[in-house]
């Protein structure tokens, strides 16, 4: 008895100490060639949206962790009156990404305006409504961005 109990005991220290071994080596692999480190910084601008915002941000969060660390992600409320910016705060928490006040917000394709360029791309969401956002264009960038790895 004493020895099934010693020989359990080794197998999950063996188990635990396999794991950690695997886990620093390929900690050590994942990390991004220098001068890759950050691809862009991504400002979406949102307002109006409540039917499909919750999914888009999702698909949207779920294309920035598969692309970490080249890509992040801020979401700017740009304050249109409805339930977008409570969704846009809810799923922050859960979802673990910075969201700016509409002071940035301007008429649709005025972002461009703004000075985007290679450090950080703009993409104004607000002209995309129901499932035409969950479609929308920039999830093709990001397959190419993916593709290009």
């Amino acid at each position: 008895m004493l020895w099934e109990i010693l020989l359990a005991l080794a197998g999950g220290w063996l188990v635990f100490a396999l794991g950690r071994v695997f886990h620093l080596f390929w900690a050590g692999r994942m990390r991004p060639a220098p001068g890759r480190e950050k691809l862009c910084k991504l400002f979406v601008l949102m307002g109006g949206q409540e039917d499909a915002a919750e999914g888009f941000l999702r698909k949207l969060i779920a294309w920035r962790n598969r692309l970490w660390p080249r890509l992040e992600v801020a979401v700017v409320d740009c304050g249109a009156g409805d339930d977008t910016g409570k969704i846009i705060r809810l799923l922050a928490g859960e979802l673990a990404y910075p969201v700016l006040e509409g002071g940035f917000c301007g008429r649709p394709g005025e972002q461009a305006a703004a000075g985007c360029g290679r450090t950080f791309l703009c993409y104004d969401a607000r002209r995309h409504k129901g499932k035409d956002l969950l479609r929308a264009p920039l999830f093709c960038f990001l397959k190419e961005e993916i593709a290009a790895d």
